[in-house]
């Protein structure tokens, strides 16, 4: 087994490390909602787009 060892860090480290972390984890984020807005957008608006198009075009 890999063992973790707790490193002792200043504040200052510390404060990098979290900054560090914490973009990380908004760029994640962003990422998962932009993949979810994408997705429905095919799912519910290519459906929708083609039923509007059958509307107005009538083919």
């Amino acid at each position: 087994m890999v063992e973790h060892r707790k490193k002792l860090m200043t504040y200052e480290q510390w404060k990098v490390l979290y900054k560090k972390h914490v973009k990380k984890l908004i760029r994640q984020k962003v990422i998962n909602f932009l993949y979810w807005v994408v997705m429905i957008a095919i799912s519910v608006g290519l459906p929708f787009g083609m039923f509007v198009h059958w509307l107005f075009i009538g083919y």
